[in-house]
């Protein structure tokens, strides 16, 4: 017997009977919601996907490259960050640490008190730092100005390089950016 999927008006199986149009009304088949998948056999590549290839923990580990973009003519001005990616065991265990620390300001019997807007920013920082593995390309007031965690600190803190965070950041949360293409 086969397994179907079936015409809701008139039973017939939809891949045995091989007719588009059901015996019973002359219309086009009536086909049961979900039919639509189940009778798709393609895949991607013609072949069984495997998953393996969209592990992204690797290469956020080892990080990408982010090539630096102007902030109003969208084109890259020679700065190269490199970055690990938000799937690595350094952003993760940056979030853990310090998603406990703030548990750690819940105190029975005590109102619980958030972070300050500037605790905030000084944690979204300093996992901009925490995922900064180098850079090349960086000057500044016409020097050459080397990665450091302390200098990536500075510079992902002035607020005149908001416009640098945001793409750092943005890089960083993209998985895109940590898969072969």
């Amino acid at each position: 017997m086969c397994e179907g999927p079936y015409c809701e008006q008139c039973g017939d199986c939809l891949i045995c009977y091989g007719e588009d149009i059901c015996s019973m009304t002359g219309e086009p088949h009536i086909k049961p919601k979900g039919a639509e998948m189940a009778d798709k056999k393609e895949v991607r590549g013609g072949k069984p996907f495997d998953l393996s290839n969209l592990d992204t923990s690797a290469a956020a580990e080892m990080g990408a490259v982010l090539d630096v973009l102007h902030p109003t003519e969208n084109l890259p001005i020679g700065v190269r960050i490199t970055l690990a990616g938000a799937d690595s065991d350094i952003y993760q265990k940056f979030v853990n640490k310090a998603a406990n620390k703030v548990r750690q300001r819940i105190k029975p019997g005590r109102p619980y008190t958030p972070p300050s807007q500037e605790e905030e920013n000084e944690r979204g920082i300093a996992l901009l730092v925490a995922c900064t593995l180098g850079w090349e390309g960086m000057i500044m007031n016409g020097k050459e100005y080397p990665f450091t965690p302390e200098n990536a600190r500075v510079l992902y803190a002035n607020p005149g390089y908001t416009w640098l965070r945001t793409q750092v950041d943005e890089f960083i949360g993209d998985r895109s950016n940590f898969l072969s293409k």
